[in-house]
């Protein structure tokens, strides 16, 4: 790796003296277009003019341009002093490119492993979408590329050099992140199925049928799901599944953090890390015992030795009665109201084998104490 980061310096230098490259030459065409823009006045002048340059002394020369430099190639010092050694042996200086582009994308790709090792559910599912497609517009831009001399090759293998470190270096910036959250929106058909996809993970209902206004509840649904860190597809059966139809629901599937809220709307199923342990676990909305009638879920959380989703209905029933606000880092913030002025808030912790309710308040919004 330090092959790979010890010509960072060297090629912010290269891309300060194409700049000054760009300007110079844009200063001296600017210099010149009036003159060999601007027309003779008419055939007689013309010829006067041809006339008089023949007898007339010969003209001080024009500023030669300056010929700067090519920028040395982009790539680690051990491909530079290689191509240095090559001199103008174009075999020699393909071996160095080709030497050069196995070391750059194994670089490449293990700093792409590890980003997703650190990634799980959505961002992890983003990132790879997002790699994939840097790979396919690499192979449409650098196949049509045709180099006119040196190394790089028919493949355009000096654009996929530059392609290369370029990601490289989007992927080692510590701001670098993956977009956060897929979505997808359906509603079930006359025969009560549904079929959402989220990246590579899909969920598909099937039920005894569907009814009613604003909110849809199948009856007898049956979901499989697809994801990767499930050992094989899986069935699950819960006891019923509402649907909000738009606009009063956000994504009907969704799947990435949830630590926002749920200010865009109740989601029928949520693929998300529910007690940060690095998998996904899936909320289904199966019922309305939220405060007032809010949406209440089943939790199925990832078992890693079994591979497989389990209900959770320890943290179902801590839940219950209450209005899930927002999820983060393996804790859930609920709360629940009672009549104009009372308020309640509790912080349940889902990291440890059995969530438990870690703070707890009780408050009046009437008095002069509320918070």
């Amino acid at each position: 790796m330090a092959r790979y980061k010890d010509d960072l310096a060297q090629r912010r230098r290269r891309s300060r003296t194409l700049m000054v490259s760009t300007v110079l030459l844009a200063v001296l065409s600017g210099c010149q277009g009036p003159a060999q823009s601007q027309p003779a006045a008419d055939a007689a002048a013309s010829g006067q003019a041809e006339k008089a340059a023949a007898t007339a002394p010969a003209a001080a020369p024009v500023a030669a341009i300056t010929r700067l430099d090519p920028p040395p190639p982009q790539g680690s010092r051990k491909y530079r002093d290689c191509l240095t050694a090559a001199r103008d042996d174009t075999q020699a200086q393909s071996r160095c490119l080709d030497d050069e582009l196995a070391y750059q994308a194994r670089a490449l790709d293990q700093l792409f492993q590890e980003r997703t090792v650190e990634l799980a559910g959505a961002e992890r599912e983003a990132l790879r979408a997002q790699q994939a497609a840097w790979e396919d517009k690499t192979d449409r831009l650098c196949t049509a590329t045709t180099p006119a001399s040196g190394p790089g090759g028919a493949d355009g293998g000096e654009c996929r050099l530059e392609r290369i470190i370029e990601r490289f270096d989007v992927l080692a910036d510590e701001s670098f992140s993956a977009a956060p959250a897929l979505s997808a929106r359906g509603v079930p058909d006359a025969q009560g199925a549904l079929r959402l996809k989220l990246g590579d993970a899909v969920i598909t209902l099937s039920s005894e049928g569907c009814s009613g206004q604003g909110r849809m509840v199948c009856q007898g649904p049956s979901l499989q799901i697809k994801a990767p860190d499930l050992a094989e597809p899986q069935t699950l059966t819960p006891a019923q599944v509402v649907v909000a139809l738009p606009p009063q629901s956000g994504a009907t599937g969704y799947r990435g953090p949830l630590d926002t809220g749920f200010a865009d709307g109740w989601h029928s199923f949520a693929l998300s890390d529910l007690n940060a342990d690095g998998h996904e676990d899936l909320m289904v909305w199966t019922g309305l015992d939220g405060t007032y009638g809010d949406p209440s879920y089943t939790y199925y959380l990832y078992d890693a030795s079994t591979r497989r989703l389990v209900e959770n209905r320890a943290l179902a029933e801590l839940v219950r009665g209450q209005s899930v606000s927002r999820i983060a880092v393996g804790r859930l913030y609920v709360w629940s109201r009672s009549g104009a002025c009372e308020r309640g808030e509790q912080t349940i912790d889902a990291r440890a084998g059995t969530p438990k309710v870690v703070e707890r308040k009780q408050y009046n919004t009437c008095t002069k104490n509320a918070p």
